[in-house]
């Protein structure tokens, strides 16, 4: 049984993998928010990480999956994420990680009628300062011709900001995705047993069924994605700070971290100040 410390969950690593580690139920989401048509039969798991080559940023992916259908070749990358300390740095990394993973599907020898697809879909807990649609896909688009290239696909699906909205007022896409991405952050197990959407009910299946090591594996997965998050929110204040001096970088640090929404406790223990000093840098 999971461990009541948990009752809400953060994205992590360890739950995307236990959750994906099922390749139907990986092809059902993929297929369900991409309407897509993986199948299982032709889907296969690879290593998480694309190698960089010489002068080139590699990149880690959380789950990545490759389908080869004959000649048509799809990469898909599905992303956990609980933050987005900045948003110029998401911009390029979420267009990094889709072109490379577009690239990767042609190998040498291969002429560009190849058939290539790349997916890559983020899974964000939430961003306190959102605009415009809590789901978000990104494709290539010819402004004279109006046409639209789907090779390349990218999702953004914040889940607490859609789930905030009156989903209500959405057609029935909109909610298939609440649903289906909620359940991944919450642990009201008899709620989600009772959906008629079948994905739902699976994922609540294996969470209900989820130990108390895994728990903690997902727990102990959180903390280090949140601090590997403040440590780049860090670097990026750090940079932007040093001409105008340590105290500068400090104040500019604990103002950031307030614009992302953190409350004053979390911002103290992250910078070693004391609350009152949180406050007074904030006035």
């Amino acid at each position: 049984m999971i461990s009541s410390d948990l009752k809400k969950l953060a994205i992590s690593d360890t739950l995307f993998k236990k959750v994906f580690t099922n390749k139907q139920l990986l092809c059902d989401y993929v297929n369900a928010i991409c309407d897509s048509s993986l199948e299982v039969k032709n889907v296969n798991y690879h290593p998480i990480e694309i190698k960089s080559k010489e002068l080139e940023r590699g990149i880690r992916l959380d789950v990545r999956v490759r389908e080869i259908d004959g000649k048509k070749h799809t990469e898909v990358d599905l992303e956990a994420q609980t933050t987005m300390p900045n948003y110029n740095t998401f911009i390029n990394r979420k267009l990094y990680y889709a072109s490379s993973l577009f690239k990767d599907g042609f190998q040498e020898g291969d002429d560009y009628s190849k058939e290539v697809y790349s997916k890559t879909i983020f899974f964000i807990l939430e961003d306190k300062h959102l605009i415009g649609s809590p789901i978000k896909k990104t494709i290539a688009y010819e402004t004279y011709d109006k046409k639209e290239y789907n090779q390349i696909e990218i999702y953004e699906i914040y889940i607490r900001n859609l789930l905030a909205t009156n989903l209500e007022e959405f057609n029935e896409y909109v909610k298939m995705v609440a649903e289906i991405c909620s359940v991944l952050v919450d642990t009201d197990f008899e709620k989600y047993s009772k959906s008629t959407n079948e994905i739902v009910q699976k994922v609540a299946i294996m969470m209900k069924e989820m130990t108390l090591d895994e728990a903690k594996k997902i727990r102990e997965e959180w903390d280090r994605q949140f601090e590997a998050e403040m440590k780049e929110l860090d670097d990026i204040c750090r940079q932007e700070g040093y001409e105008q001096g340590k105290q500068d970088a400090e104040i500019l640090f604990v103002r950031k971290m307030h614009e992302q929404g953190f409350s004053d406790d979390v911002i103290a223990k992250c910078t070693d100040l004391s609350l009152e000093e949180v406050k007074r840098l904030l006035q």
